[in-house]
């Protein structure tokens, strides 16, 4: 049984952005969960945490059928390809 589908994004060097952008360093991580939160939000799913460098999104799966949970589980990549695009 599939209760949840679980995406975690996680930004490539981080450390070396933060000594870059220093004092910007939040506007940054702001416009990323920006994107993040939006277009988990539009795939169906919830952004669950933002840790430094790390989000996590959950997709619920629970007291659905197996077409439905398939469909979940494809909103998730969909979310975390549109996230990669949008963030390149």
């Amino acid at each position: 049984k599939i209760n949840c589908v679980i995406g975690v994004l996680r930004v490539r060097n981080f450390s070396t952005v933060m000594q870059v952008l220093q004092t910007k360093v939040m506007a940054f991580v702001n416009s990323v969960a920006e994107i993040v939160h939006g277009i988990v939000n539009e795939c169906h799913g919830a952004a669950n945490r933002n840790n430094g460098d790390t989000f996590l999104a959950i997709w619920r799966a629970e007291d659905r059928d197996k077409a439905d949970v398939r469909k979940l589980a494809d909103m998730a990549m969909l979310a975390f390809v549109k996230i990669l695009a949008a963030v390149h």
